[in-house]
């Protein structure tokens, strides 16, 4: 398809939406501690990935872990006496499609392969051909180019009218679409720092030509990112990680690059060129019912459709981590996130030409129209954790960790978007470029919408093991969530696991030549999820309409209508996730031979989904509640 990276998501192994939630199920992303999007991490800055799917293990992580943590860490700066490191790695090459592009590109074979089964089915013929025109077809079959003896395109004279006949060889996905598209990447890394200043700063640029053969589109991103730890003194260390991710995808179509391939290929036979011996785009032809193409050849060659998809991500974390005594540290962090994406879609009406002697024609409604639509959605995100560690060992035998804390997070959430028609410039996209009509009458449409949500746990863990032999963990979170009412707002989710370390065991000495380790581990974890469908699932929400032909007084504003929306349960509260896990680890032959094996039951209760049908004079509705499961 194109080269834009929007609507990327996860599923971790088992835990894909629709297996374990009728609603989102995906794993939280954490960078350096922090929430993100792994698809906006340079790779060149990643330290290392890992995925925590065990529900015992991904208690601490909050209300968004309850199907699986992935824990980015990034690169940080390193101790070299004020030495400075730098880094360069880049990348140049090609793109190409993984399956074949080579489509039907005669004309004969277009038409005919269409038109039996056309009329197979419908009685006519679905391009309206003579015998005579077939025969032209069958001439040409061969022709990989047009000879002069035998042209694409025929002047005739049929019905008393003018006419132009197609006879070509097109090949239209070529025509349309590019098969190797160059890209590149670069990324730049400075580190360094002295026994109480480390630095790192890094940089990455990415650049990929996308398939549309005219005027391509082009997909740009930009990264930065910069991390300073500071010893304050030998109790302290302060940290600071900011970064910042940017995009811009510009291309040309109707909105999508989805949406050019999808109608393009649609009435576009191998007969029909793209435009008529005189320059016009050809769209409508007497022998056909349909739009060649749907106009879509035209947008791309005018560049009269521009498309910008513009996304900024910006965040920064500050971490103070105090140790006053070694067994004990206690941290604090505060993370602000700034994310925002901004649109903008031109059209503009498509000519052409139907007849030789005809008018040059217009297509204005629709796909065809003189517009500019802008979007701006804007997500500002505030995150606070405050937590405790305490680790040491009793008697040389009794290791004895534990962390307690809290943690809270905000999102405000605004859209912003605004329309205009007929603009007085067919090349500059600006909304105060927005004319009258016919009529005499400005078209504009503007929306917006804004939410918030807010997120409050407390949590605690507690592991024990003896010689590393017998081991044992239990943690628990009690969280609250605004997406539900005050009364049922408030959930706790314990969790615990146990492990037996069997490779510890004297018993086993004579096989430790053999096997390094074999551990046998059981858990159980139960973890709230609170992505239901809406961020005030709890209330009955009034939705606001437009009528489709009433205005009252002047202008083109439609009158408005408002709908209560269904009836709500009033306990509705986190949907639960319950997991079992059981299984063993086995390394052996000096780590040369890995084996992990896990069994699961899993269940997810109290999902919300339609419950009760309340009937009504005229219909019936349901009532949303919480009362699906699903098992695996």
């Amino acid at each position: 398809m194109g080269c834009e990276r929007n609507g990327h998501r996860m599923d971790i192994q088992g835990y894909g939406s629709g297996t374990t939630s009728i609603n989102s199920a995906d794993p939280l992303v954490l960078i350096d501690g922090a929430v993100g999007e792994l698809d906006r991490v340079n790779p060149n800055d990643v330290e290392s990935i890992s995925v925590i799917k065990d529900a015992s293990a991904a208690a601490v992580y909050g209300a968004r872990a309850a199907f699986g943590v992935i824990l980015i860490t990034t690169k940080s700066g390193s101790a070299q006496d004020g030495k400075a490191t730098v880094r360069y790695s880049g990348r140049l090459g090609w793109q190409a499609p993984t399956t074949t592009t080579d489509y039907e590109t005669t004309g004969y074979w277009s038409v005919y392969t269409v038109n039996t089964f056309w009329r197979a089915k419908n009685g006519t013929n679905y391009v309206d051909y003579t015998d005579y025109d077939m025969q032209q077809l069958l001439a040409r079959v061969n022709d990989k180019t047009e000879n002069p003896d035998r042209p694409w395109v025929v002047e005739d004279t049929r019905n008393g009218r003018r006419q132009w006949v197609y006879y070509g060889n097109y090949d239209w996905w070529h025509m349309m679409y590019n098969d190797r598209r160059p890209t590149q990447q670069h990324s730049i890394s400075l580190s360094g720092g002295t026994k109480d200043v480390k630095y790192l700063v890094s940089g990455a640029y990415d650049y990929q030509k996308g398939i549309l053969n005219m005027n391509p589109d082009i997909y740009r991103k930009y990264n930065l990112r910069s991390k300073i730890d500071f010893t304050i003194n030998r109790y302290a260390t302060l940290s600071n990680n900011t970064s910042f991710y940017g995009s811009q995808y510009t291309f040309q179509g109707n909105g999508s690059i989805d949406d050019t391939i999808g109608y393009s290929g649609r009435h576009a036979l191998a007969c029909f060129p793209m435009k008529n011996p005189d320059g016009s785009w050809l769209y409508g032809t007497p022998y056909l019912n349909y739009k060649v193409g749907n106009g879509r050849h035209i947008m791309l060659g005018e560049g009269s459709h521009r498309n910008v998809n513009r996304t900024n991500d910006f965040s920064n974390t500050t971490r103070l981590v105090i140790t006053p005594v070694k067994q004990l540290s206690l941290t604090g962090d505060f993370t602000y996130r700034l994310y925002q994406t901004r649109n903008t879609h031109r059209s503009n009406n498509l000519f052409y030409r139907e007849y030789p002697d005809g008018p040059l024609l217009s297509y204005a409604t629709g796909a065809g129209l003189n517009k500019l639509s802008e979007s701006v959605n804007t997500r500002n995100y505030y995150s606070a954790n405050v937590f405790a560690n305490y680790e040491d060992t009793f008697g040389e035998a009794h290791h004895v960790t534990g962390v307690v804390g809290f943690n809270y997070e905000r999102m405000y959430l605004k859209n912003v978007s605004a329309a205009g028609q007929n603009l007085t410039s067919t090349s500059l996209d600006d909304l105060d470029l927005v004319g009258q009509n016919a009529e005499g009458e400005v078209l504009t449409e503007v929306g917006g919408g804004q939410s918030e949500y807010a997120l409050a746990g407390f949590f605690g863990r507690v592991n024990y093991d003896y010689k590393g032999r017998y081991l044992f963990e239990a943690s628990g979170r009690y969280d609250g969530s605004s997406r539900f009412a005050a009364g049922s707002r408030w959930g706790f989710f314990p969790s615990g696991s146990v492990g037996w370390r069997i490779s510890e065991e004297p018993f086993f000495k004579p096989l430790s030549g053999y096997v390094d380790n074999l551990k046998l581990r059981a858990s159980f974890g139960s973890l709230g999820n609170q992505n239901v469908s809406s961020y005030y699932t709890y209330m009955r929400l009034i939705s606001v309409s437009d009528f489709a032909g009433f205005t009252f007084g002047e202008g083109s504003s439609m009158a408005k209508y408002a709908t209560l929306g269904a009836p709500v349960a009033s306990d509705l509260t986190w949907e639960t996730s319950e997991q079992w896990d059981f299984g063993f680890d086995l390394t052996m032959l000096k780590n040369r031979l890995n084996i992990t094996v896990d069994g699961y039951v899993r269940n997810t209760l109290n999902m919300l989904t339609d419950g009760v049908k309340l009937p009504l004079l005229r219909a019936a509705v349901y009532i949303a509640a919480g009362l699906s499961t699903i098992s695996n």
